[in-house]
């Protein structure tokens, strides 16, 4: 036993008994206990040394410190907190000393052991002292190993009901957490649900960003171009050239030659300042479409037909000079808040006088401004801008022309816009023109859906009209409930004639 072979023999042998003296637990802790076949045996283990017992009980200790470190990276990867983390290595510390120091004394209890047989083989004290010393050694360290087993099993017990109850506790916060964040978010998509259902009702947000791009260009000229004709002679030279484009737009007339001839003239002296000088570049652009919104404001209400010229003319303009549509569409969009749409009587914090001003209401009296005009004269003038709008959009370029910057797809979206929204007093009227207008165009182009927009303002508008007692405007809502009878009478839309038919 005491030779290198009775060495290697012996180092061979220890980790073959390992497996009997540690076994693995389900939890994956080595929990220590006497195998039957261990005690069978025990009479084989008198004859070699006794050291070779206490070798593989200090074995059998080092075997606890790896699986306790396996078990500690796998305790603090479940764990959310420093402190815990630090009393939990603390407690596995705590194990491991423990359990040295219970396989220490059962180590001593063997060297005991091994000295009583000694003593017996010396014939010291009897064999029958010696069985029942060695039986009474036996059940101490059988006991011994039971109270161990005991004592982990409750402690693995009681830490895996802190861990559950830890895992609950987490899960019960994080339900909750969700709980709450999902109640705020459908607490946020109620708000914006709200806003946008108010808004809908108000304004389109679409029409009032595209409004809001075209009027950029106009802010810029306030600032850039305006100034300018502060100069007396600058506003002098710029007045005479002025004066010729509005006598130009205030000669247009049905007759296509006539709205060629004027649309040239105009764009030659549009051409020849923007190379003489960029500051009565714009100026006169501004100046050209406010005199095709006066011009219609003035002329459209008497001669409807005039929604149609005005309307070439400006689409001849703005396809030639590219510039001036965002000066044109804006101002327009501007004067004509119904166009974007907005109504503006989404704020009950505005006095009617505000809201008078945000729809574009003029005042009669313009130096002490505290009257103003009627509602008839404000429907009129608003008229007669959807139908420019409508005469703008429907025009169709001839061989040579430039294209339309206004076509008809805006003339879909607007309607749809509108339809889309709570009727107000004026929206009968100016539906009514706008049909009569560019609603043979648009039936060309989008005939199913234009079908199902006659049918809604029939079926849905008009009820919601009639129902509203406080609707000043009923002979507008009975003129459209007259012209949607006769368009669906005459099975197409009814269009104001564009040209004035020679007599014969």
């Amino acid at each position: 036993m005491d030779s290198d072979s009775d060495s290697e023999k012996e180092s061979c042998y220890v980790p073959q008994r390992l497996s009997r003296i540690v076994p693995t637990s389900a939890t994956g802790m080595p929990v220590l206990e006497l195998k039957t076949d261990v005690l069978d045996h025990y009479t084989q283990w008198e004859a070699q040394k006794r050291k070779n017992i206490t070798v593989l009980l200090i074995a059998a200790a080092a075997a606890y410190i790896p699986c306790d470190s396996l078990q500690a990276k796998m305790d603090v990867l479940s764990l959310q907190t420093v402190e815990t983390v630090k009393k939990t290595q603390q407690q596995i510390f705590d194990r491991n000393a423990q359990r040295m120091t219970f396989i220490k004394r059962s180590a001593e209890e063997w060297v005991t052991h091994d000295k009583l047989l000694k003593l017996v083989s010396k014939e010291v004290i009897t064999e029958e002292d010696y069985i029942k010393e060695k039986e009474a050694r036996l059940k101490r360290l059988e006991n011994a190993i039971h109270n161990e087993k005991e004592r982990m099993e409750k402690e693995n017990k009681d830490v895996k009901e802190k861990e559950a109850a830890a895992l609950k506790i987490k899960t019960e916060k994080k339900e909750a957490a969700a709980l709450l964040l999902k109640a705020q978010e459908e607490k946020k998509k109620a708000e914006i649900a709200k806003k946008n259902s108010q808004h809908k009702s108000v304004y389109s947000a679409e029409g009032l960003a595209e409004y809001q791009s075209y009027y950029e260009t106009i802010k810029v000229y306030k600032e850039k171009y305006k100034p300018a004709l502060l100069d007396p002679n600058f506003r002098k030279d710029v007045f005479k050239v002025k004066k010729t484009i509005t006598r130009y737009v205030s000669q247009l007339q049905f007759k296509q030659q006539v709205i060629l001839d004027k649309a040239n003239k105009v764009l030659e002296i549009i051409n020849t300042t923007k190379n003489q000088s960029e500051k009565a570049y714009h100026v006169l652009l501004n100046h050209l479409a406010k005199s095709i919104l006066a011009q219609a404001e003035q002329e459209i209400d008497a001669t409807p037909m005039a929604a149609y010229f005005l309307g070439r003319f400006s689409a001849l303009m703005t396809g030639s000079v590219p510039e001036l549509f965002p000066y044109l569409i804006g101002r327009l969009y501007k004067r004509a808040p119904i166009l974007i749409p907005h109504y503006h009587d989404g704020n009950p914090n505005l006095s009617s006088s505000e809201l008078r001003l945000l729809m574009r209401y003029k005042y009669e009296d313009k130096h002490e401004k505290t009257k103003f005009e009627s509602y008839l004269k404000y429907e009129t003038r608003q008229n007669s801008y959807v139908m420019l709008f409508a005469g703008w959009l429907q025009v169709m370029p001839g061989p040579g022309q430039p294209p339309n910057r206004l076509d008809v797809k805006h003339g879909w979206i607007w309607l749809a816009r509108i339809c889309n929204m709570p009727p107000r007093t004026i929206t009968p009227t100016i539906i009514r023109s706008f049909l009569e207008v560019a609603g043979q165009r648009l039936m060309r182009e989008y005939p199913r859906q234009m079908l199902k927009i006659l049918t809604y303002l029939k079926d849905k508008m008009l009820p919601l009209v009639r129902a509203d007692t406080t609707n000043i405007n009923e002979a507008g809502r009975k003129r459209l409930e007259n012209y949607l009878r006769d368009c669906f009478n005459a099975g197409t839309i009814i269009a104001i004639p564009e040209f004035i038919e020679k007599k014969i």
